[in-house]
């Protein structure tokens, strides 16, 4: 999310773009975006570093940094708590730092603020801060910075003032609300509301199947209400949806707060995987009479058109195959070519010529040509 606001920003104001990883800094430096959002000359003019003591000249920090959970669905600040660290070794009184990255209420001045403050030796009270919570869409372009109403909230008049300017120069519409901690819920909210609503229509899936009733034709009928909340069920994956319910919902434990409706989604979207598998499973066997079948499973990110495979059930979904079955490859054309536990797509083409089934799991627009036909979809087999 770094990088989008990086390029905008940097068409108004001097900027430099900051990353611990040297690998990623250097491909940049090179006008290289391993992500494919942007084209070399769309890099170009625009300042990368690693070195952190580049960044004294600059007086307003932005803090993209990923908010993952642990194994055990628990919220890992890692990432947030290096980055207040770095900042604090080069801030200065008057600087300005927003945080963009997404979290739980209370994270911005009870973690992030109390963490700076202790290791810069500087008060709150001599710097600002604020909250901004990122809404890019990766793979989306109707979605960019300039179509977004961007909310932004701080404890300070010059704080929002400040964050005002900045961001009007590259969004829409901002959208000043009353604290931080409401900018913190208000993100948040977004993904459970989402993650709540395709947990929904997965757990209907899975039902009407039962019922022998083909739910996709459902779901088209019942949209010809105009209010009804029309949505796909399918794999969720990636590093919002999957995530921002369990910070939420520690949150509520720390806080004694019970909500048993706020995380019964998620638990029905992370076990959607095994339905999945489960139709998978039930195809193979009224169509092949051999055990073990030749299979490619196509597109392993977790969303289409984009090179991100964090929490991506479609990967879960080919490694639980491919235990089972030594004739199990799969090929995504955004996987780095390095990676040899997957196809090439010149192995792709020289595989699929011999494999019993080719599952499409992940929608990429690369899969729409020719090269791609007759290829059994995920979403055929949802129905």
């Amino acid at each position: 999310m770094g990088l989008p606001l990086l390029v905008s920003l940097n068409k108004h104001y001097e900027c430099v773009g900051y990353d611990i990883s040297k690998n990623r800094i250097n491909e940049l430096k090179k006008h290289e975006d391993s992500t494919n959002t942007f084209k070399k000359s769309e890099l170009k003019n625009i300042l990368f570093t690693s070195n952190l003591s580049d960044l004294k000249a600059y007086n307003t920090f932005i803090v993209t940094v990923p908010t993952p959970v642990k194994t055990n669905n628990k919220p890992d600040l890692t990432y947030l708590m290096n980055a207040c660290i770095e900042i604090s070794k080069v801030i200065k009184v008057n600087d300005l730092i927003v945080f963009e990255s997404t979290y739980a209420p209370f994270t911005t001045k009870t973690i992030c603020i109390k963490m700076i403050e202790k290791k810069s030796k500087i008060k709150s009270d001599n710097f600002y801060f604020g909250y901004s919570p990122e809404r890019l869409n990766p793979g989306d372009k109707t979605k960019d910075l300039k179509q977004l109403t961007k909310i932004i909230a701080s404890e300070t008049a010059i704080g929002i003032k400040s964050m005002k300017e900045i961001y009007s120069k590259i969004c829409k519409k901002i959208y000043v609300v009353k604290n931080i901690e409401v900018a913190e819920s208000a993100k948040i909210i977004e993904n459970i509301q989402r993650d709540i609503n395709i947990a929904y229509f997965n757990n209907l899936t899975e039902i009407f199947t039962k019922l022998n009733i083909d739910s996709s034709e459902i779901f088209k009928a019942a949209a010809t209400k105009w209010n009804f909340i029309n949505m796909k069920p399918g794999l969720v994956g990636g590093h919002c949806i999957p995530v921002d319910p369990y910070y939420f919902h520690d949150l509520l434990i720390k806080k004694k707060i019970k909500s048993n409706f706020l995380i019964s989604g998620r638990k029905i979207n992370e076990n959607f995987k095994y339905f999945v598998i489960k139709k998978i499973k039930k195809f193979i066997k009224s169509n092949f009479k051999k055990k073990n079948i030749k299979i490619i499973f196509l597109g392993l990110a977790y969303k289409p058109n984009v090179p991100d495979f964090r929490n991506s059930k479609a990967i879960e979904i080919y490694e639980y195959f491919k235990k089972i079955n030594k004739d199990v490859k799969a090929y995504d054309p955004y996987l780095k070519k390095n990676n040899r536990q997957y196809l090439t797509e010149k192995e792709y083409q020289k595989y699929s010529k011999k494999a019993d089934l080719i599952i499409k799991l992940v929608n990429h627009n690369y899969f729409n040509n020719k090269k791609f036909n007759n290829i059994l979809s995920i979403n055929r087999l949802l129905s």
